[in-house]
């Protein structure tokens, strides 16, 4: 049980220092905070200092201006704050409620990514957290001593929750929950205990009367009450923060609906673990009206900060759970549904997981889309969570026979049992005999492409059938073996949760949103001395990562001529999206491709004038815009409006001459520009037979070097992929392309025109 919670709480710090600064979120806190450092107003015009830019600026004072030394305090804030939900659990309901609450904390991605970037929002979390435990502990704690420290500790982080969130977001939820458990189920009789509720109480509602108050004014100002700036949005529906909440705190967030109903009988409401369950109850109630409030009217992000009362609900659910010995399969088969919702969600929503964040306007690049490794985890969490749920305290034999028996017995009984074992027998032989065909002898049925594979697949169906169910049997037989560690079983399914968005989502996020690993490519390639040239990224970024000066330039037209003077080795950071324009301007006035280094991020490149010896140029347009004409598989001339010269095309198909239904299909253009083209012209593709169409519309090169940007002379290499339907009619296909812009297209002045401007190429067979 000790490594499950020092495991989570090693990856709070464990490779803080590996993942580049995010560009332009983490940027603004970092140079927020260096002003700061320098006497500086943060922010023109700004006098209050927000508390997360203070505590940064405390980590560059004491370990100078490094990624890590800024994100080093949060991260601390981050380990007290599951120290302060062991504690508060152990103290109020138990050793083991205190363990899985911090379990559970330390793997949601509300807390992990809240704890290590130095825009999370950690700090905040950590004071209202204190403020409720603090509050907690003073109502029913029984050394009036320790009850007088914890109301001093409680009311003194009520000024730091405010300069950290705001009052709205900060210390608000937490001290109306302790204001329901002073009202509800703390004091009793004891007259010391009642004037530390009042206290409290009084304190709940000044806070909350000052908050609504200042809500219901709509100071144009930013706040300390309402912690943002009013703005003109509309408001979100009322799950919006449901959904933030859920994608936020996977995968406990599965059990949450759950955890609110306990498993235990009635408890006296003056119990101290009944006062718990109030008071976490109503903090995140609170929470979320807070929140939404907030979405409502400042339109801005915001982290859930009640992360630490989630974590002791799910804590006293699971404790609960420990000593519950009865099976709940209901409850494992909604904790599955809700996982595999979980599962789609971060599918289809790549910046699911950063909800858990306060960051504006942010978006997760495209080619960013780890949907098998959460899938993977969750998947596993969910399997775990729902054999342990489904089995309880029951130990059961381990028999693999046993199913092959029951058939035996049923046949026994004769009649229509006998029938039906045969018809299945029969159908699961059928299935086999005609999928081992379609392996062997694919033509021979006479299906089309996707019949086949279909008959493939039902043909490993019988052989699985017995695998599944010993596989099923022995998960069975090891969940009943758990005995007493089955919840433990379920906690430690979290960490694996921990251990990937810590150590693997977080830092490959990063190498997307950080320009990082641009310029550590440079330090190790670049001479001593070598000049490099920023345009159109951070201004800022640099100072953290580059080596020496660093040129700032304010065009692409700037950029080329700082990159086209030979006569030394030269250097150049920009976005991706500016490669076409630059890669032209420089091929203008040098005759070559730009060299682009090895970098891993998607949205900056490195760029040098000069080919570096043994590294290859990962210049995307030296590979697809050419001086030569190359081998070609289907040569085919024909010219649109005089300005673009089709050369031939490529077929690539995985049956050779052939594609099935639902299987992608890529073609491989080759063009020569003879003019240039003024207006931004796509490429259309049509592949049509007898009303069905398969469309392949695109800018060339995956958008890299659009129509326009072509120079007079160029060769271009077009491969595009396009799908054809899962439902697509087999036979011949006629292939059409042309070139469009809005609704006009480029008028085919040579080759095969059927008449609307599109030159057919070739025929498409699919089967």
């Amino acid at each position: 049980m000790g490594a499950l919670v020092l495991s989570p709480v090693g990856l709070v710090l464990t490779g803080i220092a590996d993942f580049g600064i995010w560009d332009p979120w983490e940027l603004e806190v970092a140079e927020a905070a260096r002003r700061l450092l320098e006497g500086r107003p943060w922010r023109s015009g700004e006098t209050h200092v927000w508390g997360h830019i203070w505590l940064t600026s405390m980590g560059f004072r004491a370990f100078g201006v490094h990624e890590w030394a800024g994100r080093l305090p949060v991260a601390t804030c981050g380990l007290a704050a599951l120290l302060l939900a062991w504690y508060g659990g152990r103290q109020l309901a138990g050793g083991r409620v205190g363990l899985y609450a911090v379990v559970t904390l330390a793997s949601m991605p509300l807390f992990v990514f809240n704890a290590r970037p130095m825009a999370g929002a950690a700090p905040a979390l950590l004071a209202q957290a204190g403020i409720a435990l603090a509050g907690a502990g003073a109502l029913l704690r029984a050394n009036s001593g320790e009850r007088h420290l914890w109301l001093v500790a409680c009311l003194a982080l009520v000024p730091i929750s405010t300069w950290l969130s705001g009052a709205l977001l900060g210390p608000v939820p937490a001290l109306l929950g302790v204001g329901a458990v002073a009202l509800f189920g703390g004091p009793g009789h004891d007259p010391k205990r009642r004037a530390v509720a009042t206290v409290l109480v009084a304190a709940a509602a000044g806070m909350t009367a000052a908050t609504v108050a200042a809500v219901l004014r709509d100071d144009a100002a930013n706040t300390m009450w309402t912690g943002g700036t009013p703005r003109s949005v509309a408001p979100p529906s009322y799950e919006s923060v449901l959904a933030r909440v859920f994608h936020a705190a996977a995968p406990w967030s599965a059990l949450a609906p759950l955890a609110l109903v306990p498993l235990r009988g009635p408890e006296s409401t003056t119990s101290p673990r009944a006062a718990l369950r109030l008071l976490v109850l109503t903090w995140l109630a609170c929470g979320y009206c807070a929140q939404t409030v907030f979405l409502s009217r400042y339109g801005q992000a915001a982290s859930f900060l009640p992360a630490v009362a989630l974590a002791l609900l799910l804590g006293l659910w699971l404790d609960e759970l420990d000593h519950d010995p009865r099976p709940r399969m209901f409850a494992g088969i909604v904790a599955l549904l809700l996982v595999g919702l979980l599962v789609r969600d971060y599918a289809l929503y790549p910046s699911a997981p950063i909800e858990a964040l306060s960051l504006k306007r942010f978006e997760v690049p495209e080619a960013f889309n780890p949907r098998a490794a959460w899938a993977a985890l969750f998947g596993l969490f969910g399997l775990v969570t729902w054999f342990v749920l489904a089995i309880g305290d029951h130990r059961p034999e381990l028999a693999l026979t046993a199913p092959y028996r029951l058939i035996g017995q049923q046949w026994a009984r004769r009649g229509g049992f006998r029938v039906w074992i045969a018809l299945t027998m029969l159908v699961l032989l059928l299935l086999v005999a005609v999928g081992a065909v379609a392996w062997v002898m694919p033509g021979a049925l006479g299906q089309s492409v996707r019949a086949t594979k279909t008959l493939r697949a039902l043909a490993l169906v019988p052989p699985l059938i017995p695998v599944c169910v010993a596989a099923l049997q022995v998960a069975w037989w090891l969940a009943g073996k758990l005995g007493s560690h089955r919840v433990v079983a379920i906690a430690a399914s979290g960490i694996p949760v921990a251990v990937y968005a810590s150590q693997g989502f977080l830092p490959s996020l990063a190498e997307q949103l950080s320009p990082k690993e641009v310029y550590v490519a440079f330090n190790e390639l670049a001479q001593p001395g070598a000049q490099l040239a920023e345009y159109g990224v951070s201004r800022r970024a640099a100072a953290y990562y580059a080596r020496g000066d660093v040129v700032e330039t304010d065009s692409v037209s700037d950029l080329a001529e700082f990159l086209s003077k030979e006569e030394d080795h030269r250097w150049a950071v920009f976005p991706t999206e500016d490669l076409a324009a630059l890669n032209r301007r420089f091929r203008r006035k040098t005759g070559r491709h730009l060299f682009i280094a090895d970098a891993p991020s998607q949205q900056v490149l490195l760029a040098s004038n000069r080919d570096l010896e043994g590294q290859p140029n990962r210049n995307t347009l030296a590979r697809h815009v050419l001086k030569k004409v190359p081998d070609m598989q289907h040569p085919q001339r024909a010219v649109f409006d005089d300005r673009v010269e089709l050369l031939g095309y490529r077929l690539e198909l995985q049956h050779g001459t052939f594609a099935g239904a639902g299987e992608s299909i890529e073609i491989t253009w080759y063009f020569r520009c003879l003019k240039r083209v003024r207006t931004d012209h796509k490429v259309f593709l049509h592949i049509d037979r007898s009303g069905q169409r398969i469309h392949g519309d695109h800018v060339p090169i995956d958008g890299k070097y659009p129509v326009k940007m072509w120079e007079p002379g160029d060769i271009i290499v077009d491969r595009h992929t396009v799908e054809a339907a899962s439902n697509q009619r087999p036979g011949k296909y006629q292939i059409y392309i042309g070139f469009y812009a809005g609704e006009t297209r480029m008028k085919v002045t040579e080759g095969p025109n059927d008449g609307k401007d599109r030159v057919m190429v070739g025929t498409l067979d699919i089967r």
